[in-house]
Order: structure tokens, then sequence, then C-alpha cells
């Protein structure tokens, strides 16, 4: 395993906010040289003949106006959820502790 490798992986890491030990530093450089190399072996492919999938993107006078109209009524939004507040989800805080 390069040097370079396990840098890029250490550097991945820290923008993660993880912490990333020697060995698993290196099974993970290992593990990102292999997607790439499927990402090189998919950059050779000759894909010329091929058809778009999306098609061409419409003149802006062909696009739907963008118009206030009723939305999705609340208590049918709110039926399944596990907690509401007023008018919106109750969700657990997930990011900076407790409430």
């Amino acid at each position: 395993m390069s040097e370079p490798r396990i840098q890029t992986v250490r550097r991945i890491a820290a923008l993660a906010r993880l912490e990333v030990g020697e060995e698993e530093a290196r099974g993970l450089g290992e593990t990102f040289e292999r997607i790439l190399g499927h990402f090189q072996v998919l950059a050779r492919l000759d894909v010329s003949a091929l058809e778009d999938e999306v098609g061409p993107i419409r003149p802006a006078e062909q696009r739907r106006a963008d118009r206030p109209a009723l939305s999705f009524p609340v208590e049918l939004a709110l039926r399944g959820a596990p907690a509401r507040e007023d008018d919106f989800y109750r969700v657990p805080k997930t990011v900076g502790g407790e409430e």
C-alpha cells in the first residue's frame, strides 16, 4: 500500500471526523484502489454508440409553470408520524447532544 493512498484515507477520515487506525487505513486504502480501478475500467468503455437516457432539456417556455397549489393535507401527512409537534414531525435530536 502506497503512503500517498494512506495519507488520502487519513485526510478523508479527518474531514469526516472519523478516527482511523493504521491497519484500518491500509484496508480502506486497498478498498479505494479497487473502487478507483473499477472507475478506470468504466472510463475506458466506448459509449459513443449509446443514446442518452435523459433526453434533451426542454426550453423554458415548455416547462411547467411554478404556481402555488394546495399541498398534501397535514393530517394525512402526519398520520403515520411516531410523534408530532403542532403541524410538524417530531424526531429525536441526532446532532449536538441532548435537547
